[in-house]
């Protein structure tokens, strides 16, 4: 098992200025991770403060601590109805890939889309035409991302694709190798899914196609939130984390899993992640014995 985070884990501790870039990087040299991943400067400028989104310099840092790059995010939404907002939803992400080529990452997490009011919106009210705009976005990304040599990583995030056979079939109607899915834990039960999915049932339906993983646990959120869920450490809430680990070890998966917990309940943000990647590496001393 290769170990690694994503920024979104210390969000709050880097925007506010307390962890810089490089910081990060050896933060996650400290903790004994394999990898580090990164997010694009265009939609995450508060990772990129000093750097002025420069990745080559966080490649010396990731060299020079002993880590390697393990995937690349971009924020993207392609289930919009607008052409002209499409087009640069399309230019972001191309954009993106060139950072990611930059930076030496094998892949690039892009979304799909969110509508109807989730996240950012876009103007679409049915699944049916917002994934043709999907269909369309990737498409128009396969070209740039064969150039660039980097993968294009599809995320189960909002809503659309959500579930395991929405993604798998968008994987399929492009028979590209340049086009694979990051399976995250969470998200098939997560806050902007309307129809759960149990990614313990997801997981044979993807497992070929999967390049990388998020790691991250929830627990049924206090009455009065506004939130079906919360994060909580590894574990201890409604994800069957270690199942699916043993799964997706005894499957043969050899790519990152990326802990992508957000900020527990009690305690500071940076405590948090910590422990649970305690608990990554207590499921890694189990689990490896599962190999094939």
């Amino acid at each position: 098992m290769k170990l690694s985070c994503t920024p979104f884990s210390l969000g709050g501790t880097i925007r506010s200025g307390e962890m810089d870039l490089e910081g990060w990087v050896r933060f996650a040299a400290e903790q004994g991770l394999d990898g580090v991943d990164l997010l694009d400067s265009h939609g995450y400028p508060w990772l990129w403060k000093e750097t002025a989104g420069r990745p080559g310099r966080v490649v010396e840092w990731a060299r020079r601590e002993g880590v390697a790059i393990a995937g690349y995010g971009c924020s993207n939404n392609f289930a919009v109805a607008d052409p002209e907002r499409h087009r640069c939803e399309v230019e972001n992400a191309r954009f993106a890939l060139r950072e990611a080529a930059e930076a030496g990452a094998p892949f690039l997490r892009i979304f799909g889309g969110t509508f109807e009011g989730v996240g950012n919106g876009g103007g679409y009210g049915g699944f049916a035409l917002a994934y043709e705009q999907i269909r369309r976005g990737l498409d128009l990304l396969l070209v740039d991302a064969e150039r660039c040599g980097v993968v294009l990583a599809l995320e189960n995030h909002g809503r659309l694709p959500g579930h395991a056979w929405e993604l798998r079939s968008l994987v399929e109607s492009h028979a590209s190798p340049w086009l694979r899915v990051l399976f995250d834990y969470g998200n098939f039960l997560g806050n902007s899914m309307d129809e759960p999915q149990d990614p313990l049932r997801a997981w044979p339906v993807l497992a070929a196609y999967v390049v990388g993983a998020h790691y991250k646990d929830f627990r049924t959120a206090a009455p009065g939130s506004g939130r079906k869920f919360e994060p909580c450490r590894l574990g201890a809430g409604v994800v069957p984390v270690r199942q699916l680990t043993a799964e997706m070890v005894r499957s043969g998966y050899d790519g990152f899993f990326s802990l992508e917990c957000g900020a527990l309940p009690g305690g500071s943000e940076k405590e948090g992640v910590v422990r649970c990647l305690e608990d990554m590496r207590e499921m890694k001393r189990l689990f490896e014995r599962l190999k094939p």
